[in-house]
Parts: C-alpha cells; sequence; structure tokens
C-alpha cells in the first residue's frame, strides 16, 4: 500500500545487500496480495540498499509513471532538459529598413545572426525562404510577423527573431468641393486628388452616381448629403467622403449673414470650447488642435483674421475660457490635462 504498486513486496531493511545473494527481510508478503513470501527486491531503483545492485523497475512501477508522466505530468514531455547541450551557439538577428511600409513595397530584410549555416524565413506563420537574406513584396494591407529560424550542423542548436511589419494602403482618395453649400438645383463640381488610383466610383447618400476621375452632380432638394469616393488602386482601395448640405435661402431671416464652417484639419484632433464677440465686431475662438491650446480670430462671416497655436505646459493644453477684460486686453483661462489633476494657467494678451 505505501507506494501505490502491487507487484513490489515490503521490504524492512535498508542494510546494503551483496549483489550475487538474496535476502527476505519481511515475512508478511502474503498479506499484500503475493501467493508467498517474495524475496526482497535490493535491485530496484527506488530500494534504499546497495546502489550498485540497482538494474530495474517492476512492470507495475513502470505503469505508474507512465500514467503520471503521459497524463498529470504531461508537460515534461515537452522539456528540453534530457537533450544533449548545444556546442556550437547560435545567436539569431535581423533587421529591416522599416517596419511601416505601404503596398507595393518590397522589403529586403537584413540577416544578422551568427553561428548559424542554415535559415527559414516565415511570413505569419507561412515558409516563404531559405536564403541568407531574403526580400519580400508586400501587396496587400495588415500587420506581418516575420520569423526567422537559424540552424547549424549541431541538431541542439537553434535560434530565432522576429520582427512585426504594418503595411498601409498607398493608395490615398482624396477630392475637393467647389460648394459645401450649395442651395437647391446648384450644381458641385468634385475635382479629384486621389492619389495611386486608377478607378474611382462615385456615390451620393450610398447610391452609385458615376465613375469618372471628376465628378458633377445637381443637388435637387434641401437636405445633408454624403458624397464618397472610392479610388482603387493596384493593389487596394481607399474611401473619401464629405458632407454637402443643401439649405433654401431665406432672405427674410435677419441672421442671414449666419453661416456654418468646418474647422480645423481632418487628421488633428480638434475642438472648440469657447466663442465670444469681440468690441471691433468680430470674435474669438479657444479651444486645442492636437496638444495645443487654440486661439483664432475671426470675422463674423467666419474669415481667419489670424490663428495661433502655443503649447504653454508640454501638456494636453487647451484653452476653457475667454474674457476682453476693461483694458481691451484678452484673458485666457486653459488647463494642460482633461482631468481633474490637470494645472490651470492663465494669461492677459494684447490680441
Amino acid at each position: 500500500d505505501g507506494d501505490k504498486v502491487c507487484d513490489t513486496p515490503p521490504d524492512n531493511t535498508t542494510v546494503p545487500v551483496p549483489c550475487d545473494l538474496t535476502i527476505n527481510s519481511c515475512s508478511t508478503d502474503t498479506n499484500s496480495g503475493f501467493s508467498a513470501d517474495q524475496n526482497d527486491m535490493f535491485w530496484n531503483y527506488m530500494d534504499y540498499g546497495n546502489l550498485e545492485c540497482y538494474s530495474a523497475f517492476t512492470q507495475g512501477q513502470t505503469d505508474r509513471m507512465h500514467f503520471f508522466i503521459e497524463n498529470v505530468r504531461y508537460s515534461l514531455l515537452e522539456s528540453k532538459a534530457c537533450q544533449d547541450p548545444c556546442l556550437s551557439p547560435i545567436s539569431a538577428g535581423l533587421n529591416t529598413g522599416s517596419t511601416n511600409v505601404t503596398t507595393g513595397t518590397m522589403v529586403s530584410f537584413s540577416n544578422q545572426s551568427t553561428g548559424a549555416t542554415n535559415y527559414q524565413w516565415y511570413i505569419n506563420g507561412t515558409l516563404f525562404s531559405t536564403a541568407f537574406s531574403p526580400s519580400y513584396f508586400f501587396d496587400t494591407p495588415g500587420t506581418y510577423t516575420i520569423l526567422l529560424q537559424a540552424y547549424n550542423n549541431d541538431p541542439n542548436c537553434s535560434a530565432e527573431d522576429s520582427v512585426v511589419i504594418n503595411v498601409s494602403c498607398n493608395t490615398q482618395a482624396v477630392f475637393n468641393s467647389s460648394n459645401l453649400y450649395p442651395a437647391p438645383g446648384e450644381t458641385v463640381t468634385f475635382t479629384n486628388i486621389s492619389t495611386n488610383a486608377s478607378f474611382y466610383t462615385w456615390s451620393v447618400n450610398g447610391t452609385l452616381e458615376g465613375s469618372s476621375q471628376d465628378f458633377t452632380y445637381t443637388f435637387s432638394q434641401a437636405g445633408a448629403y454624403t458624397v464618397c469616393l472610392d479610388a482603387e488602386g493596384a493593389y487596394c482601395n481607399d474611401e473619401f467622403c464629405q458632407l454637402v448640405f443643401v439649405q433654401i435661402p431665406d432672405t427674410t431671416d435677419p441672421c442671414e449673414s449666419g453661416f456654418l464652417m468646418f474647422l480645423g484639419e481632418p487628421t488633428t484632433n480638434d475642438a472648440i470650447y469657447t466663442i465670444i464677440p469681440t468690441p471691433e465686431g468680430n470674435i474669438l475662438l479657444g479651444g486645442y488642435s492636437g496638444n495645443k491650446s487654440l486661439l483664432s480670430y475671426r470675422t463674423t462671416n467666419g474669415g481667419i483674421i489670424w490663428e495661433k497655436k502655443w503649447d504653454f505646459t508640454n501638456g494636453n493644453d487647451f484653452i476653457s475660457l475667454l474674457k476682453i477684460d476693461s483694458d481691451s486686453n484678452l484673458i485666457i483661462n486653459g488647463r494642460n490635462a482633461f482631468n481633474s489633476s490637470g494645472a490651470n494657467f492663465f494669461i492677459k494678451y494684447d490680441y
């Protein structure tokens, strides 16, 4: 019962026994399931006797070891502890000029490994070369893991290195509009300034309307329209959209001089937090552009008189409040972070 193995008889001594003799130190073997008394197994690897006599395990011990190694301790089968040591160490290394490229780019990989004679190169798990320093042509946008495995004539020696390549579409869809605020019945011209594209499709509110390079469209009714250009290049597509607001002019409206204007750049995080009128009849706008404070001085029809961007604190600056004092100076209040732990700043500015 002690070792949970039924074919190992009880043993009541740890005295070393000469390997060519026999000994029986326990007379109760039949109580453990044996049909007759058994000699001590001093030759068993699990015995506490003479080390020089150890030569075997019983079948029961073998079965028990297999059960645990193949089930409870199966991770031992993947251990490299029993392998011979690597006598010719390898250092694997690879380099590439850039890890951010566009479609249509051939990337060369520089092998900087030492101690190796054979190489396997994989892209997202698929073997693509066994050369020393191969190249690969990227024609599809995505994220690619390049893995180099290096070997030599020693079967116990190997090493690997990897790099991630980000591939973006080299086609960029862009267009300019002749008027984003037409009246019903007006025709707007959209001028295509896309790059690395050969085929184009134009849609208005999701409906295909044209396939020429440039596009004109007559807006018959008032409303908001989404005009999109899909530009197709040799390897990928890109889409660019603009909103067009079609409005019926109201000549009786005392606010007919009002306007709707988009501010900022499409690729920059911009926001306006405060707008105030000035004694001169213009307006001041305060907010942020990227991580800088933004102050914009404009006419009442939206024209820019001047615009300034400041990084007062090296943080995520923004202007939250504007006020003109009795001396006609501009008082600026802002913060360097959007959370409650940010610091305030105050500036008096002769605008």
